[in-house]
Order: structure tokens, then C-alpha cells, then sequence
């Protein structure tokens, strides 16, 4: 297991078709973050459909997807997430944006400090991702797309150690 498997683990050998994501065009914001929910009949038809790995996912976990987009020159600054324990993030656009996480940020009476790791995302590729340690996101040049799967069950129910269990136990002997 790779010491980056605490914070997020690339799921090998699963791609998603691109063509198959279609968004509304109406978007919401959610802290800076433009979130463009996925069309429930394409989502279903074609999205999962198209994919063993989510078809599989979705049976035991069912999900739902939105495209979220952040603009140059924004931070999203470290958190953990309030309802979710895990997601699975494929990033499917940037210039230059980093995703950090942190074992241990402290808060100095005049900011933050701690040891970062930077999370190095290819396009297009599936991440889980452990939204209960603090992580961050800064945005500095054009507009970032994230493709995002949120879980219905929340962290209480779903934790980010389970799944990527799962993931590695149950689908790796499915898929082969």
C-alpha cells in the first residue's frame, strides 16, 4: 500500500467516457465552487451505463455526479467535509491548480501552518478521495472542471477506509 493511499488512491484501470457527461445548464454556487448537476436520464443511461466499474460502484453505493467548476485565481482553503466521508474526483480540466492535503494544519493566531502532500491528478482518471483530512484546493490560472461523485450515504455510513477496501478487495476480483 502507498503511503498516498490515506489520502487518495487512483483507481487503475478505469477511464470514463467524456462524451457521456452532460450537465444542466443551470448551476448553483457552493462556496465558490460553480456546481453544474449531471441530467438524471443521461446519468443513468449512458454515464453508468457505459462504465462496469460504476455500474458496479452505483449497485453497492448508489451516487450522484456534478460537474464543478472554479475560476483563476481562487482558493477553496482547508477543511474537512461536513457530510462527506468519501467521493471519487476525476479531474477533467486545469492550467495550473493544485489539490493538498494535510495531516496537521495548525492555526497560528495569523494563519495556518502544517505538512502539506500534494495530490498529482492525470485528467480524465478516477480518484478516491478522503474528504475527512483537511485538503485544500487552489486555483491560479483558467477555469478547473472537476467531474465529482458524491455518495448518498454520508461519513457516518461511508468512510473512506471502507471503501477503498472495497474498491480493492471486491471489484479488483469482479473486474478480472
Amino acid at each position: 500500500m502507498s503511503t498516498l493511499d490515506k489520502y487518495f488512491y487512483k483507481i487503475n484501470d478505469v477511464n470514463i467516457n467524456v462524451n457521456n457527461l452532460y450537465a444542466q445548464s443551470e448551476c448553483f454556487n457552493y462556496n465558490g465552487f460553480y456546481i453544474y448537476p449531471m441530467i438524471d436520464d443521461f446519468f443513468e443511461n449512458a454515464f453508468i451505463s457505459d462504465n462496469h466499474f460504476l455500474k458496479w460502484l452505483n449497485t453497492k453505493h448508489p451516487f450522484k455526479c456534478a460537474l464543478i467548476k472554479m475560476q483563476p485565481n481562487t482558493t477553496y482553503n482547508w477543511h474537512k467535509d461536513v457530510r462527506r466521508g468519501v467521493c471519487i474526483n476525476v479531474l477533467l480540466n486545469h492550467t495550473d491548480s493544485y489539490t493538498l492535503f494535510s495531516d496537521d494544519i495548525f492555526d497560528e493566531s495569523n494563519g495556518l501552518y502544517g505538512d502539506i502532500i500534494k495530490m498529482n491528478y492525470e485528467n480524465d482518471k478516477l480518484y478516491l478521495f478522503n474528504n475527512q483530512i483537511p485538503h485544500a484546493v487552489y486555483n491560479f490560472e483558467g477555469e478547473r472542471t472537476i467531474l465529482s461523485i458524491e455518495f448518498m450515504k454520508d461519513k457516518n455510513e461511508l468512510s473512506y477506509e471502507n471503501l477503498l477496501n472495497e474498491i480493492k478487495n471486491e471489484y479488483t476480483q469482479v473486474a478480472h
